[in-house]
């Protein structure tokens, strides 16, 4: 952080740090998009409120958003949406920060898988999760401790929640990657969320016999998806994710 309370910027594995000028003062939380490229800082004042800063080109130039008395904030990994915890609500933009709506639901720490959809919130004694961006929320049977932070795996089923009581806590919840495909000429691109446990691809032909799919995934930095893409199969091919454990 800068003397002013903004944010400093490393594109050196943290070797080096330079001033983001524009950035909002009084900073206390920083997140950022898979790439690094899109930005939410936010600034904590009891009395005025900060406005929330909005960069998407890696803190060049910033752009602001609603003024409150910000505490945490996170990030999809492609950056289209995002959400910031004031007091009693949180702030969810579904367009990169261009518009914000108020989801009326209390938080402080909070973190979202990779696509956005599944959502972790702490607020004070309680943890509350959400797999629809934030829409709908359920509680947690979680001990009432004083739960200070949270951490999401890319999918969102692997939970992390830590107390300032009680340690660390840690949920699992039964994998169900999804799969999703995409057609373009003579290729298939197929791609799924990174997984918080092994899954292999494999293919079938009759959905009775399958086998391994040759082709090893690439993982997109950008949106945090492992990719495979095939030629187009001249006959029908059902795909799948294999548990590798």
């Amino acid at each position: 952080m800068h003397a002013f309370g903004g944010v400093e910027i490393s594109q050196d594995s943290g070797v080096s740090w330079n001033y983001s000028a524009g950035s909002p003062h009084m900073c206390v939380g920083v997140a950022c998009s898979a790439d690094g490229l899109k930005l939410v800082a936010i600034g904590n004042n009891l009395v005025n409120g900060i406005p929330l800063g909005i960069s998407s080109d890696g803190g060049n130039s910033w752009q602001v958003g609603p003024i409150a008395d910000w505490w945490h904030a996170a990030y999809s990994g492609d950056g289209s949406i995002s959400f910031a915890t004031a007091g009693v609500s949180i702030y969810r933009s579904k367009d990169s920060g261009a518009s914000w709506d108020v989801i009326n639901s209390p938080g402080a720490a909070i973190a979202c898988s990779a696509d956005g959809s599944r959502v972790a919130t702490t607020t004070g004694a309680s943890v509350y999760t959400s797999t629809d961006s934030g829409t709908t929320w359920v509680s947690n049977s979680l001990p009432a401790l004083s739960w200070s932070s949270v951490a999401s795996s890319a999918d969102g089923l692997r939970l992390y929640a830590a107390a300032t009581d009680g340690g660390i806590y840690v949920s699992q919840t039964a994998s169900a990657a999804v799969l999703k495909l995409i057609s373009f000429g003579n290729s298939l691109l197929i791609f799924w969320i990174v997984p918080s446990v092994d899954f292999g691809l494999q293919e079938s032909v009759d959905l009775a016999n399958w086998s391994g799919v040759g082709t090893a995934p690439v993982l997109n930095f950008r949106n945090l998806h492992y990719e495979v893409s095939l030629p187009a199969p001249i006959s029908p091919r059902f795909y799948r994710l294999a548990s590798q454990h």
